[in-house]
């Protein structure tokens, strides 16, 4: 759904930072766990699951890389993430 036609309320959400991800998915739909890993990348808190229909997925998925690509055309590329 565009912007042009939903009125967005954030009032009470609360900003959580994700360094650490896993993707699952079943015939019917693909979950998302946002996780948060200390300095020694042994343990993953998972503090967030989304779970979406694919189409919505792919609408992620494409918001995300127009998004990505709006950022770098802004601030330069992005350097590519440390695997610890």
């Amino acid at each position: 759904m565009s912007d042009e036609v939903l009125v967005w309320q954030n009032a009470g959400i609360q900003g959580r930072y994700a360094n650490c991800f896993r993707i699952g998915f079943n015939a019917f739909e693909i979950m998302i766990d946002f996780a948060q890993a200390g300095t020694n990348h042994q343990v993953a808190e998972v503090h967030t699951r989304i779970v979406l229909n694919p189409a919505y997925s792919r609408e992620l998925l494409q918001l995300l890389a127009s998004s990505i690509a709006g950022y770098e055309q802004a601030h330069g590329p992005i350097a590519k993430a440390e695997q610890g």
